[in-house]
């Protein structure tokens, strides 16, 4: 579940980094006390009741309130288009890695399944990326296949 909240922050890290470079130090500010008071008011929900995992819940809660607040603002603010659509793929793999973990640990099938989902995760990281991105990522594996070793 912790990993689920530390990828929520790091998308939502990339996209308050284009608040700071947009100079909306109001929208970055808005967005971090939100999510912050979120985690707050909801660890004190959590805990008592789950325990490590209702720390963990609110973490996920608060990071994914960070992540939505930021995108919100740079695309009414700021017109990056179409924000959300490209961030879908991500937030779905994560999803489908922490099911694919809570499932599958049960199961004999475990390991099977998690290299499964991970790949499926891959995949849906890579559509993310431009055309670009993707062909500077794959030059390496070209360039060995080229040389023949």
């Amino acid at each position: 579940i912790f990993l689920i909240a530390e990828g929520l922050l790091l998308t939502a890290g990339v996209f308050q980094a284009l608040l700071i470079g947009f100079d909306d130090l109001r929208g970055y500010l808005a967005s971090s006390v939100i999510a912050s008071a979120t985690v707050i008011g909801l660890s004190f929900a959590f805990i008592p009741p789950y325990g490590i995992a209702g720390a963990a819940w609110a973490l996920v809660t608060g990071n994914l309130v960070l992540m939505l607040l930021t995108m919100i603002r740079l695309e009414l603010s700021h017109s990056v288009a179409g924000l959300m659509i490209k961030v879908a793929p991500l937030v779905a793999a994560l999803i489908a890695l922490d099911g694919a973990g809570r499932w599958g640990s049960q199961y004999l099938v475990a390991p099977l399944l998690r290299i499964v989902v991970c790949v499926v995760a891959s995949v849906a990281f890579l559509a993310l990326l431009t055309p670009a991105e993707r062909s500077w990522i794959s030059s390496p594996v070209r360039e060995r296949l080229r040389a023949g070793t």
